[in-house]
């Protein structure tokens, strides 16, 4: 899996900036589903994480929003929007 999935949260470690709010795994092939939220127009979690860093490097903090709801309890919805994204499953190891 990706660095970028690894620090925001993946399979891998905690919950990250964005999380991930479902996983599923194939039964017979072992391939993870699971979603978290990108910013609109990014194509995968290393595209996303360089939208984030250019939005804090630029300072900016405001939020556009274009649907409802726009909160969920104590977070805002935005900018990111959900997407699913695969990973394979992970190699068996020889001797182990």
């Amino acid at each position: 899996m990706a660095a970028a999935a690894r620090r925001r949260g993946g399979p891998a470690g905690g919950r990250g900036p964005a999380g991930i709010d479902l996983a599923r795994v194939a039964r017979d092939a072992g391939t993870v589903v699971y979603r978290t939220g990108v910013h609109p127009g990014a194509d995968d979690l290393e595209a996303d994480e360089r939208r984030d860093k250019a939005r804090t490097d630029a300072g900016v903090s405001a939020l556009l929003f274009e649907t409802y709801p726009i909160r969920y309890w104590d977070h805002y919805l935005g900018p990111r929007e959900p997407r699913l994204f695969a990973a394979a499953p992970p190699r068996p190891t020889r001797g182990g």
